[in-house]
């Protein structure tokens, strides 16, 4: 959009001598763009507000239809009520959710049940060096009627890393760098891309002093939407985010020997460590994190750094043994970077109401995807691990399951079963129907009745997506994690204790597809959660309902 209206300028300032150039023609297409860009930007800037906390303040964005604003730490800091400036030249009340004090971030929610101007997060990785871009906010605080100011740039960098300070706050680890001005009260305003989706959060730049006092110099930084994507979960569920890290120090050595002419070494350890106990030791190097070659120690901080604690994370290390370098691949869950103080976050309650919608709004969106399993056989092949794959049909009624796997078939019913010519087992029969419940329990129209609790306990990396966790409880007694993302709704992984195996098992949901209508998945592997070992891989050929 806007290249083609700069473009344009080019060609009649360069060319409008030229006897073969149309000049009404080309003012005309310059005027058109022109006005394109003033209607994105006014509707865009209805989604951006200005935050106050005491006498100061700062900006936002409203990210959610119903009022889920992202700003920065440094506005909010734990502030439990905000006020929001909007341009409709209110001030509308709002509550502190989430926190992410080493990222920079906080989630507030405005508290009026409306309907919201909104603009969603982007995929920042997306962006590349030269793309134009808005940012928008409230510099020094010049909207007295909260129409925010408008200023347009282009992206300078990606992926920069720019360190922590105050006692590690304020990290931007992979962040973007834009000359778009960005002067103080634009923190925690929007970034806006061409496509009109928000792909940053702008929060820190480069100043000159002034008579004003501090004053842009042309570069800015904001957090990237595909970083936030990642604490975002923690947020809405009320939490203050602690960021990830093995709690060990690397460093670049220069080694001709070594791929690209550099070694990154772990050249100390922290205690406690989660690298230590996973049995890293100092003068390992580093081979690849995630999956992705580790090329040098600011590659590697960028990449582990936009991640919150708990998360489970793929390392592949390389040690020296007797003269020879090994390599062994890990999974390892995060320690994290605690900032705040504990007595501050304690003394933090985000009202029930809020943390309870949260939950709902990942229910519904499951719910409004996923189909509950009704009348209907399923066929296919279960592969249990070092044997052959043999047919499998799993049959559903109302009251009973009947599962046929080789020439083996097993049936449960609400009394008991049949195992072969046996009776079946009673805790093979209620793994069986769980394995339905934990699915229907969840996709039922009538809410949560089927379970004692259920929350949000923040999010988790599966297949290399952060998706929601939740806990839950269900009225029977049995225990459950749901792995759910709310951009397409699936259940991408539940977890269940086993009564059959007398442990958690993780269930692994993959290669959807439409199935009467509605999604369900026709891949599912079944692992050992603690010794995270495959036991059962199951692939359906069809589902079929009666």
């Amino acid at each position: 959009m806007f290249h083609r209206t700069w473009l344009c300028i080019l060609v009649l300032t360069g060319l409008a001598a030229a006897d073969t150039v149309d000049l009404k023609t080309a003012v005309a297409r310059v005027r058109a763009l022109e006005k394109e860009r003033i209607a994105i930007a006014n509707k865009l800037a209805k989604s951006v507000c200005a935050v106050f906390r005491g006498g100061g303040g700062g900006s936002g964005v409203v990210i959610t239809k119903d009022g889920l604003v992202l700003s920065n730490f440094h506005v909010t800091e734990l502030t439990a009520e905000m006020r929001i400036g909007m341009n409709d030249q209110r001030i509308h009340p709002s509550v502190l959710i989430g926190t992410d004090p080493s990222g920079d971030l906080s989630l507030l929610r405005l508290t009026e049940p409306k309907e919201w101007n909104f603009t969603k997060l982007g995929d920042s990785d997306a962006l590349k060096q030269g793309d134009w871009v808005y940012a928008m906010g409230n510099p020094f605080l010049l909207a007295t009627d909260f129409t925010p100011t408008v200023t347009l740039g282009v992206v300078s960098g990606i992926n920069r890393y720019q360190p922590g300070s105050i006692r590690g706050q304020l990290l931007y680890p992979d962040c973007i760098q834009t000359d778009a001005a960005i002067n103080p009260g634009n923190s925690g305003g929007p970034l806006f891309s061409l496509d009109g989706e928000v792909v940053g959060i702008n929060g820190r730049g480069s100043f000159r002093f002034h008579e004003r006092g501090k004053v842009a110099v042309g570069v800015g930084y904001a957090i990237s939407a595909n970083q936030i994507k990642h604490c975002l979960p923690e947020m809405r569920a009320g939490m203050v985010v602690q960021h990830g890290t093995l709690n060990a120090l690397v460093r670049d050595d220069i080694d001709p020997k070594w791929r690209g002419g550099i070694r990154v070494t772990f050249h100390q350890m922290l205690s406690p460590s989660c690298a230590e106990d996973a049995g890293i030791k100092v003068g390992d190097a580093l081979m690849s994190f995630q999956g992705e070659p580790v090329t040098e120690t600011n590659d590697f901080l960028r990449r582990i750094a936009v991640l919150p604690k708990g998360r489970r994370v793929s390392l592949r290390v390389s040690q020296y043994k007797d003269g020879t370098w090994t390599e062994k691949d890990l999974r390892i869950k995060l320690d994290g970077v605690e900032i705040v103080k504990k007595s501050a976050v304690r003394g933090r309650k985000v009202p029930e109401v809020y943390l309870r919608h949260e939950v709902d709004r990942t229910l519904a969106a499951a719910r409004g995807t996923l189909q509950p399993i009704e009348d209907e056989t399923a066929s296919g092949t279960l592969t249990v691990r070092g044997r052959e794959p043999k047919p499998l049909r799993i049959s559903h009624t109302a009251g009973s399951i009947s599962r046929k796997y080789g020439d083996s078939l097993r049936t449960a019913t609400e009394e008991g079963g049949t195992d072969g010519e046996k009776p079946l087992d009673p805790d093979k029969r209620a793994d069986m129907f769980e394995r339905r419940n934990y699915w229907n329990d969840l996709l039922s129209p009538d809410g949560t009745k089927h379970f004692e609790s259920i929350t949000l306990t923040g999010g988790a990396l599966v297949n290399g997506k952060t998706v929601d966790r939740l806990e839950a409880t269900a009225k029977d007694g049995s225990e459950r994690v749901y792995f759910i993302d709310l951009d397409s709704g699936r259940l991408v992984r539940a977890d269940i204790k086993s009564r059959q195996w007398v442990r958690w098992i993780s269930l692994f949901l993959t290669d959807w597809r439409k199935a009467g209508g509605r999604m369900r998945p026709y891949r599912i592997e079944i692992w050992d959660r603690d010794k995270e070992k495959l036991l059962q891989t199951i692939e359906y050929e069809s589902i079929i309902g009666s």
